[in-house]
């Protein structure tokens, strides 16, 4: 989920300046296990966060490139929350996932946000029910970049994705019966999806409860949620209380949470990097309070 921003510096609101290029490991993004490597187009505004890649999506990527099979993605149904570039979505489609949504809302617009009587951060607002298209339609363009790495027809579908708007929601469920594509692969799971990514969309504290609510309404009884988070903020205590607030937020809606380790090969925080956590979710197994607990292998299996 992703907010535009007013005025900043000497660029006038709504003012674009759009850039074309190919992303390589020395970006950030590993190359596929073809040599081949993503192509993105992001946006460099005023103030659409979400064309920005950020430095979490990294992690996740090279996640799915490592376990790819033991994630058993060629038959698996994948979407992506607050995707922005698409870049995680595009990365599962490229490694052979056969079904990929990739979600986002349409942003708030600056004077929404800065009229906001709530109390807390602008950054804290809550979503109008219209705002920019410019998310969605870098999507769309990312998705056409990339048509050649997609096999089996396999092409990323992109929706609008609101977490406060319950028919959003229900109409991504009803696009999981949708027939597929001719030459497209199926997938067996009808009650959600096997795999749900998110990369860096756990930081405005008002939007905790919407996506803990939405994961759980999207993800399959036996599916998982790979979250990966950039640490920004910490407080006096060295805490990372977005993140921490998150979990708490999924735990009370029922959801369990387990922090990954982050593969060390890709892990940059020794060269002053960003520091990034990752989380698997899954359904509590009573419906209920969730629970949260660590693990060191850094491996999803289903």
């Amino acid at each position: 989920m992703f907010f535009v921003l007013g005025q900043r510096g000497d660029l006038a609101f709504g003012e674009r300046r759009c850039l074309h290029y190919g992303l390589d490991p020395a970006m950030g993004l590993p190359r596929l296990p073809s040599g081949q490597s993503l192509q993105l187009k992001t946006c460099h505004t005023s103030g659409i966060l979400g064309a920005t890649l950020w430095p979490a999506a990294a992690p996740l990527c090279h996640h799915l490139l490592q376990h790819r099979h033991d994630l058993q993605l060629h038959e698996t149904k994948c979407m992506e929350l607050g995707a922005g570039t698409g870049a995680v979505g595009l990365f599962a489609a490229a490694l052979g996932c056969p079904s990929v949504v990739l979600t986002d809302c349409r942003p708030l617009p600056v004077a929404a946000m800065y009229t906001t009587d709530t109390g807390n951060s602008h950054l804290d607002a809550v979503l109008p029910s219209e705002g920019s298209d410019a998310i969605l339609q870098l999507l769309k363009e990312n998705v056409k970049l990339n048509r050649n790495l997609f096999v089996h027809n396999n092409v990323p579908r992109v929706m609008e994705l609101d977490w406060t708007n319950s028919s959003h929601l229900q109409h991504v469920l009803q696009s999981l019966q949708q027939p597929t594509s001719p030459g497209r692969h199926t997938c067996s799971t009808k009650d959600g999806f096997d795999l749900i990514l998110c990369s860096d969309v756990t930081h405005f504290s008002a939007m905790h409860q919407p996506l803990a609510s939405t994961i759980k309404g999207l993800l399959g009884k036996t599916g998982a949620c790979l979250l990966s988070h950039q640490e920004r903020l910490l407080d006096k205590n060295g805490r990372d209380k977005p993140l921490e607030d998150f979990v708490t937020a999924a735990q009370e809606t029922g959801l369990e949470v387990e922090r990954m380790a982050v593969d060390p090969n890709h892990d940059d925080v020794d060269n002053g990097g960003p520091v990034v956590a990752m989380l698997q979710i899954r359904r509590g197994k009573n419906n209920g309070i969730g629970s949260a607990r660590a693990t060191t292998t850094g491996l999803f299996l289903p």
